[in-house]
């Protein structure tokens, strides 16, 4: 395939990634005399578990909400960082049909996170289950290639 196709299909991909998510895309540009470098940089991929978890802000007794999302993320923000190193947030909208047939929408708090235990995760969702009054998280895992990237070396 030609390479500038190929850069332009990487790029279209983690645009999609990036509008999906709300998070932050890094692309890596480079040229062919610089070949070496671009193997360097992805040769120490891993792949790991990355886990989503999708947190509705609505109270489940009320289906009101009732805390702002703004305090409903610093409430998350600080069980996070009590139970894992590092973590990436955004706000999204989501919906739902309930029980009854009626949609209901609310905001949402969108968590990822890598080189973590499901234990971490599972303390993570009991307490936000409790603290947000919450009838459920969703939680995705997915498997997925990444590194740190530090720049490049001397």
């Amino acid at each position: 395939m030609d390479k500038k196709i190929k850069q332009n299909i990487i790029l279209i991909l983690l645009l999609i990634n990036l509008t999906a998510t709300g998070g932050l895309a890094v692309y890596l540009f480079a040229g062919s005399e610089s070949q070496d470098a671009e193997t360097a940089v992805f040769h120490n991929m891993e792949t790991k578990q990355k886990y989503t978890l999708y947190i509705g802000t609505n109270d489940k007794d009320t289906y009101n909400q009732l805390i702002s999302t703004a305090k409903a993320r610093k409430i998350v923000d600080r069980i996070c960082t009590k139970h894992v190193e590092g973590y990436t947030s955004s706000e999204a909208k989501g919906g739902w049909v309930d029980e009854t047939g009626a949609l209901t929408q609310e905001n949402t708090l969108v968590y990822s996170f890598y080189d973590v235990k499901d234990s971490q995760i599972k303390a993570i969702m009991d307490e936000v289950l409790s603290k947000l009054n919450q009838n459920s998280i969703l939680l995705e895992i997915a498997e997925n290639r990444s590194v740190y990237y530090y720049g490049e070396k001397e």
